[in-house]
């Protein structure tokens, strides 16, 4: 079925490269979760309402954001957006920052928490800082052969599942 979600997702280039893909999720809640056109730049994040996803109208979405939550802050410098689901809860991962000096994060949405701070941290808070750097970009690599130095680097994060018991599997 193709349907037409109400959202420009070109961001006024004229074509998209493999960075600017459309992330969709699907919480418990039913609620549809889009993450789109980004390669290190503002979130470009929208939601349905509550139990779309169950529902046969999928195009209502609610206006695009650059926050995850209305009291938390712009996620900026935003690439590979993912959602995948864990219980009753649903994670998201990006790199924040570009190619060279990135770090992914995690996010965790709680659909049992009250509207409309879903997103919480590591610790089930909805503070304006949400994320947790899962993989650093941070430090200073020592090349064994020659000596030299470099500080730029980041892992592309290549898959990410969570088993049965809750525990995050990823490989980068």
């Amino acid at each position: 079925e193709v349907m037409d979600t109400g959202l420009e997702m070109v961001n006024g280039k004229a074509i998209w490269d493999s960075h600017n893909i459309i992330s969709l999720g699907i919480a418990s809640d039913g609620r549809l979760h889009l993450a789109y056109d980004m390669h290190a730049h503002d979130l470009r994040y929208a939601t349905t309402p509550v139990g779309r996803a169950t529902g046969s109208d999928w195009h209502v979405f609610n206006p695009e954001r650059d926050s995850l939550n209305s009291n938390s802050a712009g996620l900026t410098r935003v690439t590979y957006p993912r959602f995948i689901n864990n219980g009753d809860d649903m994670l998201m991962t990006f790199r924040e920052r570009g190619s060279g000096n990135g770090d992914i994060e995690l996010v965790r949405y709680d659909s049992s928490a009250a509207l409309p701070h879903r997103w919480v941290d590591e610790n089930g808070n909805t503070s304006s800082d949400l994320t947790q750097t899962i993989i650093s970009g941070a430090g200073t690599y020592i090349n064994p052969i020659d000596g030299s130095t470099s500080t730029t680097r980041n892992a592309y994060l290549n898959g990410l599942d969570v088993d049965q018991g809750g525990r995050i599997h990823m490989t980068w």
